[in-house]
């Protein structure tokens, strides 16, 4: 919520072109962060055994190589990116002055060079299952900075000190979550470790290597939008589509801190227990995953238009069919976290060659159609372009799961996914149907109503459709268990 009071502020402040501007620079930088190759996520991932069985020396050695390695990324980054600067003019398309443009771009720059200095930090209480330690300082600095960067604006209408408060919180944020990890692992100050075997090193790069494609493809696929339309349709345009991403980004949060906070814990699972009960657990992951993501992409497409015209005005909305692209894009990425923990979990990116080439195929495509269908369509052919090259991955990547993790065949997961994808798209046309019947001139009134439909329709057909089925016992006995053992320790505090 913070984040949407504070975006109000900036657009009547700054103007959208700044707004456009600034997309536009977060994903050139967002580009040079692919100099990280993927080394936290394979790094974080070899954490989960030791830290398990309690092998304090090799986490310690691991935490030792994550350090060296980050630091030679941040002064990798902040050369590239000093080198990137005489090109701006030919990125950013915008009638601003160039000088205001590598001004910005300067700060930005810095802000995340310094970030992975002490990144490794952060990567290991997670990795230890400690996650909502690390979401509770990143919630307490984002409503700090958020709250500091609109009494700036309000003071001062300056955008450099906005992106300053921004620079100095940030690294005050990952200052207390370095020394919220030595509190926690004394051992980490330990001056005499050995070095990490031979083997373990050799495991790292082929994994690194694999993350390196898959992290490149991920950009090409979801962080060229704002570049893509910068060059087709001018940076104006970028701030129009930032203002949904803010909330879509929002949402996309809240589900991959669900998922991402599983990951540990599925790791542990599959290190100690059988394939057959990885998969089913799985299986009711995959099911919990597919009702949050129907429920919020039905939620946001009906309800997207009508709370940006209520939040900063009717002349900043999009097309119906570009924000249907969107949700649906938003839809295909996040139907894919279940099985992106079982990946994560499982430390599967190098390994199998094939995986690598289709999702280095997708990205490549995802530019070639955006641009030929940017060029014709404008807008609405950028997202079209994601959308389609999209379709890649939701297939190669669980075929790669199911056949090297659960020793299965991927038939029975692209059967549930179709049956999936069309329940939730039956659930969204009876919402969207429904809300348009509100006749009301009030347009409060209007997203109320339809707010409560977007509650009540998408989860009420999915319990019709799977109260008998086991994934939903699951995911029913696992919240009433939880919620019972609440209330147990409420009415009985004093029992251990």
């Amino acid at each position: 919520m913070i984040n949407i009071i504070s975006r109000r502020f900036f657009i009547e402040y700054f103007g959208i072109e700044i707004l456009g501007m600034n997309g536009v620079l977060t994903s050139i930088i967002s580009m040079l962060s692919l100099t990280e190759s993927g080394i936290g996520i394979a790094i974080a991932q070899s954490l989960y055994v030791p830290l398990a069985l309690n092998h304090k020396e090799e986490v310690n050695q691991i935490i030792v190589l994550f350090k060296k390695l980050y630091r030679i990324i941040a002064f990798a980054i902040l050369v590239l990116g000093l080198l990137l600067m005489p090109f701006l003019g030919y990125l950013v398309h915008t009638e601003l002055e160039i000088h205001f443009v590598m001004a910005a771009y300067v700060v930005l720059l810095f802000n995340i060079s310094f970030s992975y200095l002490l990144a490794c930090y952060q990567s290991l209480l997670i990795a230890d299952q400690r996650k909502y330690c690390v979401n509770f300082v990143l919630m307490l600095f984002n409503v700090i900075v958020n709250s500091l960067q609109i009494l700036i604006t309000l003071k001062t209408k300056n955008y450099f000190l906005f992106l300053i408060i921004k620079l100095i919180s940030d690294n005050i944020q990952n200052v207390v979550l370095y020394y919220t990890a030595k509190k926690r692992y004394p051992y980490l100050s330990m001056k005499k470790i050995g070095a990490l075997p031979v083997q373990y090193k050799e495991k790292l790069r082929k994994n690194i290597s694999g993350l390196l494609v898959a992290n490149l493809s991920t950009y090409l696929i979801f962080g060229t939008d704002n570049l893509l339309l910068s060059l087709v349709c001018g940076t104006a345009v970028v701030g129009l589509y930032s203002n949904y991403v803010i909330i879509i980004r929002a949402v996309k949060n809240i589900l991959s801190q669900i998922f991402q906070g599983m990951t540990a814990s599925y790791g542990n699972f599959l290190a100690l227990k059988t394939k057959s009960e990885a998969f089913e657990l799985f299986e009711n992951v995959y099911f919990l995953n597919f009702w949050i993501s129907s429920f919020c992409f039905s939620a946001l497409f009906v309800l997207l238009n009508p709370f940006i015209e209520i939040w900063i005005g009717n002349e900043y909305l999009l097309p119906s069919g570009t924000v249907f692209l969107l949700c649906w894009n938003f839809y295909s990425d996040t139907m894919r976290s279940s099985i992106e923990l079982v990946r994560s979990a499982a430390g599967l990116y190098s390994p199998y060659p094939f995986f690598k080439y289709w999702s280095f195929l997708e990205a490549v495509l995802n530019l070639v159609l955006s641009l030929f269908l940017g060029s014709y369509l404008g807008v609405f052919g950028v997202f079209l372009g994601t959308s389609i090259s999209s379709l890649i991955s939701c297939y190669v990547m669980p075929w790669n799961v199911y056949k090297y993790v659960f020793d299965k065949t991927s038939v029975l997961f692209y059967h549930k996914y179709i049956v999936y994808q069309c329940i939730c798209i039956i659930s969204t046309v009876i919402t969207y149907k429904l809300g348009n019947l509100v006749a009301t001139y009030n347009i409060y009134a209007q997203f109320i109503v339809k707010m409560l439909l977007c509650c009540v329709m998408p989860n009420l057909i999915i319990y019709c459709v799977y109260r008998r089925r086991k994934e939903y016992r699951f995911i029913h006995e696992s919240l009433s268990g939880k919620f019972r053992g609440r209330f147990m320790k409420l009415n009985h505090p004093n029992e251990s």
